[in-house]
């Protein structure tokens, strides 16, 4: 006798496996840490925004982390989120907050953190995404952001020298600064508009690219994205 129903058996019994996780488990994690000693704060989530808030009367570091991760069951979607943490550690003078899972594990059940932090407007910042936005608001210190799916805003508050490089595959860029600031200029966007509002002196625009100078041009931006525009405001 020919096993003629091996194969619909076989296919039948695979698509339950191949099919995607849909339900949701989602947690919060909160903590602060003591900013006194501090010069830097690193933060990095590899799918999930990233939002820092800058405070000249902060004394602490203030952390709300949003977890989530998706399972096949409720049951396992919970398992799951119990294998997500958030790990933070001190070198030197240097933060780094971090979401952290088992990835052969979890690559295919969306592990997300998404950040809010609060921190001293002074500290120096570098912010990593793979798959998220990224927001540094009324920060003062040398700014690092990168993504590769993402817009990006950095809004610097103080006056004076300005150093940051922020970078994207595929998102909008927009600079401002309420206040007046001191830096060279330079952006560049593969397929996008760049603009300035006026703020550029001795601008030059060039398809895809933008330079020029802020204030006295002390300090250096740099603003790469390649799908995307870049705005100055």
């Amino acid at each position: 006798m020919r096993p003629t129903n091996c194969l619909p058996l076989l296919f039948l019994l695979a698509v339950p496996a191949c099919s995607s996780p849909r339900f949701a488990a989602t947690k919060s994690v909160v903590f602060d840490a003591p900013a006194t000693a501090l010069q830097r704060l690193e933060c990095t989530s590899h799918n999930g925004r990233i939002e820092v808030v800058g405070d000249p009367d902060a004394t602490t570091v203030s952390v709300r982390a949003e977890l989530s991760v998706r399972g096949h069951t409720p049951e396992e979607a919970e398992f799951n989120l119990s294998q997500l943490e958030v790990g933070q550690e001190t070198d030197g003078g240097t933060l780094r907050v971090a979401g952290r899972w088992p990835r052969e594990a979890l690559s295919r059940n969306s592990p997300s953190f998404a950040f809010t932090i609060t921190m001293p407007a002074r500290l120096e910042l570098a912010l990593v995404s793979h798959n998220g936005g990224l927001r540094a608001i009324d920060v003062a210190g040398a700014t690092q952001a990168t993504t590769h799916n993402g817009d990006i805003r950095a809004e610097f508050a103080a006056d004076g020298e300005v150093r940051a490089e922020v970078s994207t595959h595929n998102g909008d860029v927009t600079v401002a600064f309420p206040g007046a600031v001191d830096a060279t200029f330079q952006a560049r966007t593969h397929n996008g508009s760049t603009s300035d509002g006026g703020r550029l002196a001795d601008a030059s625009v060039a398809r895809g690219e933008l330079s020029g100078r802020l204030g006295a041009g002390a300090g250096r931006i740099v603003v790469t994205t390649h799908n995307g525009n870049v705005t100055i405001r």
